[in-house]
């Protein structure tokens, strides 16, 4: 009995394609059931006192301009290695990579907007960075993490999808993560990489399309270890363009790039912000007001006036959560401004 090689080869891609729609994102990056904090300046703090709604900017604008290419990087670092026997796989799989990094940044996928906190409650690194500009004056403000991300969920559409998690600095770490997801990825490229049929050439594009669509996804909880005195966790909006893993699969009959396999998940307001001459793009996103539990004061803010001033302003939305002048408290660092 002839077995038909394209067929075989389909039922294979099928399968690939079903697993890579089972892996969730929370397996991968534990959620943190702890307490989170949001360092932020004094007007900043004013503004979401008032509103009861916290900034999501976009990542390509912020401290890290690695952000969204990291990961990229870390996936051809690890194709590398698991196709140094294969070196003509490997070299058409980065070739893959490349071209895919472009049409994404052209199609406008590698979109994302994040909001910041750290699993510290006092730190001075973050202090000094997000209250600069008024003498190092500025706030935290603390949530429980698990009620913060589920009021954001439910607060908005059934399109909207806030991930949560811990930054992972570790760089073995993440190697280990994608290794792990990608190891089927990497196999089933390999094996079909000298394909001449046009239509399994088609697949094993759509199977890199695939395998970086979830890696971006992960990816957005990696940063180089310089960054770890953040102690960060994040919360992250997807936003603009994602990959409809259905119709990719379908579409297997050229490697080219088509539209069609693109769907647009925007849906909140996306506004612009100046600074330092850019317009930067944000979404201010509400979320329920019993996820604040605490308000604290940066070093130099070391006085009764300014922890009563913080108070009155957390009544009109927060005064269920923050009681009494015993919720707001005051940095314990020493830090003098020259």
């Amino acid at each position: 009995m002839n077995v038909d090689p394209y067929k075989s080869h389909m039922n294979y891609y099928r399968d690939l394609v079903s697993r890579h729609n089972s892996i969730k994102i929370s397996e991968i990056i534990p959620p943190y059931e702890g307490m989170i904090y949001h360092y932020t300046s004094v007007n900043a703090f004013c503004s979401i006192l008032e509103s009861s709604k916290l900034r999501f900017t976009n990542k390509k604008y912020l401290n890290d301009t690695t952000e969204g290419s990291y990961i990229f990087d870390l996936c051809k670092r690890e194709a590398e290695s698991l196709c140094r026997k294969r070196a003509e796989a490997k070299e058409q799989f980065l070739t893959l990579c490349d071209k895919i990094k472009r049409e994404k940044a052209r199609y406008n996928i590698l979109e994302a907007y994040q909001c910041s906190f750290s699993t510290t409650s006092d730190n001075l690194c973050l202090w000094n960075y997000y209250t600069h500009g008024d003498s190092v004056q500025g706030y935290n403000l603390g949530f429980d993490s698990q009620l913060l991300h589920k009021s954001l969920n439910t607060k908005h559409s059934e399109k909207s999808y806030f991930q949560a998690g811990k930054v992972i600095y570790d760089e073995k770490k993440q190697l280990e993560i994608i290794q792990k997801i990608a190891d089927e990825y990497f196999e089933y490229f390999c094996n079909y990489a000298y394909s001449m049929d046009i239509s399994i050439l088609g697949m094993l594009t759509n199977t890199i399309y695939l395998l970086l669509d979830k890696l971006f996804y992960i990816g957005q909880f990696f940063k180089k270890k310089c960054f770890e005195a953040e102690y960060e966790y994040r919360i992250v909006y997807e936003s603009g363009i994602t990959i409809n893993s259905q119709k990719l699969s379908k579409s297997s009959e050229s490697d080219e790039v088509t539209p069609e396999i693109f769907e647009n998940s925007e849906n909140l307001a996306i506004r612009f912000f100046p600074r330092n001459g850019i317009l930067v793009p944000y979404s201010d996103v509400k979320f329920l007001p019993v996820a604040l539990k605490s308000i604290k004061l940066s070093p130099t803010l070391e006085n009764d006036i300014a922890r009563e001033g913080a108070l009155l302003a957390s009544q009109k939305n927060f005064s269920a959560t923050i009681k009494s002048i015993d919720d707001i408290s005051v940095s314990e660092l020493s830090l003098i401004h020259i």
